[in-house]
């Protein structure tokens, strides 16, 4: 993510983010303007602050009282400094950056990236339109995972404002809810993928291609930038549901590329670079949206 800087013009977004905000860390939210599958390796970005400068609906994924056991909590994400932006290197222009509510990192990536397009649509609008799986949650007999829960295919589920390890539970919403968001909205889409659910396979070297070609993407990796192993759980029709839990999953905005890495906004830890090599290990859902 790094070189001569080449600054696309202006064209035409996709964690409970599982960006679940653990008892450690406690997310300063900043309102933001209403309207608009892998090793991992350690994370090797920095944060630099930069100036912020359809596709067809897929077939459906084939795929309680509230638990008392609490899962191990989130550890604390933290950076590391990488080389300075490389020569080339392609950043989109309009993708501010925006701060998310306790479990929005979805929505709130999805705010960011949709600006691109000259939609100013809030996070709280995109939630509203998405509406909310209230599914009861139960755990597994020895409460380190989830059994069943709502469908992220359909609304967000839980409670946007609570924990992904803790009541009051929070979750995501994945791709199809947000395509069904962005069609809302006027948005436009280049493709989007959901193992299973969507109809595209974008692989973490596609999602550079993509920003190359002036394109900005929402993706689901992990908070810590490491590899944890990827659960299911069931949902109320009977569908499995690949999670990264306990709150280990997180959604970004990505908006630039250079020969070694991708610039992103992080809707909890603010705009930062990271390489390629690390996105690539964290992309383990194979799950992103390419906008227009």
């Amino acid at each position: 993510m790094r070189r001569s800087l080449r600054v696309l013009g202006l064209a035409v977004v996709l964690s409970s983010c599982q960006v679940s905000v653990g008892p450690a860390r406690s997310p300063s939210i900043t309102p933001q303007p209403s309207g608009l599958n892998a090793p991992r390796v350690a994370l090797a970005a920095v944060t630099t602050r930069l100036p912020t400068p359809t596709p067809t609906e897929a077939p459906p994924r084939a795929r309680g009282a509230e638990p008392t056991a609490t899962p191990t909590p989130r550890p604390k994400a933290t950076p590391k400094p990488a080389p300075a932006v490389a020569s080339s290197a392609t950043i989109i222009p309009h993708v501010p950056q925006y701060y998310q509510l306790p479990m929005s990192c979805e929505e709130t990536s999805l705010s960011m990236a949709l600006v691109h397009q000259g939609l100013n649509v809030s996070t709280k609008q995109i939630l509203k339109v998405l509406g909310v799986d209230n599914t009861p949650i139960t755990l597994t007999a020895d409460g380190r995972h989830i059994a069943t829960w709502g469908d992220p295919d359909e609304a967000f589920v839980g409670d946007v404002y609570g924990f992904a390890y803790k009541a009051p539970w929070g979750f995501f919403a994945y791709p199809k809810a947000l395509v069904r968001v962005i069609q809302h909205f006027g948005g436009s889409i280049v493709a989007w993928s959901e193992p299973g659910v969507g109809p595209d396979v974008i692989t973490a070297s596609d999602i550079y291609r993509y920003i190359a070609a002036g394109h900005p993407v929402v993706a689901y990796a992990t908070w810590d930038w490491r590899r944890h192993p990827v659960y299911y759980y069931t949902d109320q029709h009977g569908n499995r549901v690949p999670n990264i839990y306990p709150a280990f999953g997180h959604v970004y905005a990505l908006y630039g590329v250079s020969t070694t890495s991708v610039l992103l906004r992080d809707p909890f830890n603010g705009t930062y670079w990271v390489s390629k090599k690390v996105f690539g290990a964290s992309y383990e859902l194979g799950m992103a949206i390419v906008l227009k």
